[in-house]
């Protein structure tokens, strides 16, 4: 697996994971550029030309920011490298806070924060787009 960073083609070609579907499909032009700009850190996993994450920070401020990504549905075969750099590239952002949002429907998602040094914070019920409830995960500096 190679790593570069994020542009918005990227998302449109990964195979996403069918819990996922709804965001990406749901995020608009202006939120896919927002996600590659400014303070925003993103990086895409490829295998050959081939996205298999999509994954990133956006910097709200404050020493805050907000860990967001996609995968892809078969990205079971590089999945122990994707952990590796991400668990890296968190350890290294320098942000006092860093929050991450899970669907409560999709506990693997749950599954991996935690394994990332995330915390499980608390159900926000009906925070997703479709009214559904979300899980609030954060790591502490």
């Amino acid at each position: 697996m190679r790593v570069e960073p994020f542009h918005p083609d990227h998302l449109a070609r990964l195979a996403v994971q069918p819990h996922q579907r709804a965001w990406r499909d749901n995020a608009g032009d202006l939120d896919l550029a927002c996600l590659s700009q400014g303070g925003n850190a993103g990086w895409t996993g490829l295998v050959g030309e081939r996205p298999v994450a999509a994954l990133g920070i956006i910097d709200v401020g404050g020493g805050r920011a907000m860990a967001w990504g996609l995968i892809a549905q078969d990205a079971g075969p590089v999945f122990l490298a994707l952990h590796r750099a991400v668990a890296r590239y968190l350890g290294a952002t320098g942000y006092r806070r860093i929050e991450a949002v899970t669907a409560s429907d999709f506990p693997q998602a749950g599954r991996w924060a935690g394994l990332l040094g995330f915390t499980h914070e608390g159900t926000m019920r009906a925070y997703c787009h479709d009214g559904s409830d979300a899980e609030l995960w954060a790591r502490v500096a």
